[in-house]
């Protein structure tokens, strides 16, 4: 079976139950043009679609063909709720990885300025004050990013916890 064919078989099935369960009083039917197919999929013999109809029913329907069986499955499902779900631009990993970044970087710099100051204080010149200062501010941003960050991966687990 082709995915025309199979579509085509979908619709008019997806027809017959909606016609069926449409309130009577309502004299209202619906066609194949009033069917849409939201997604399609074919796999060897066999096929799955999703479709839904022109109705504020908020229904939609799944069916799947068994190509061994020659035989079709239809679930008739009921929209209930849409709601938006932000995916994280970092997660627990990146955090985690990044921290370790920052602190290597922050306790690097922060000993090579402890290092300096003290043959500084014992008169042996290695590094003049520019590589001090360089360090200094290095080692505070470092800090600063790992505490930012801290705060921002504890936000995210009390967000996950809720």
């Amino acid at each position: 079976m082709n995915e025309q064919e199979f579509l085509d078989w979908c619709k008019d099935e997806v027809v017959k139950y909606t016609n069926n369960h449409l309130d009577k009083s309502d004299n209202k039917q619906i066609t194949k043009d009033d069917v849409f197919m939201v997604w399609c999929a074919k796999v060897l013999q066999n096929n799955k679609a999703l479709l839904s109809t022109t109705l504020f029913d908020g229904m939609y329907y799944e069916c799947t063909y068994n190509g061994d069986k020659k035989e079709m499955y239809i679930d008739a499902y009921k929209k209930w709720e849409n709601y938006k779900v932000e995916q994280n631009k970092y997660g627990k990993e990146d955090y985690d990885f990044l921290l370790g970044i920052y602190a290597f970087v922050g306790v690097y710099a922060l000993a090579y300025t402890i290092f300096s100051i003290v043959l500084a204080i014992l008169h042996i010149h290695l590094s003049n004050a520019i590589d001090w200062i360089a360090s200094i501010v290095l080692s505070i941003l470092s800090i600063v990013y790992v505490v930012r960050l801290n705060i921002k991966r504890a936000e995210l687990i009390e967000r996950k916890k809720e």
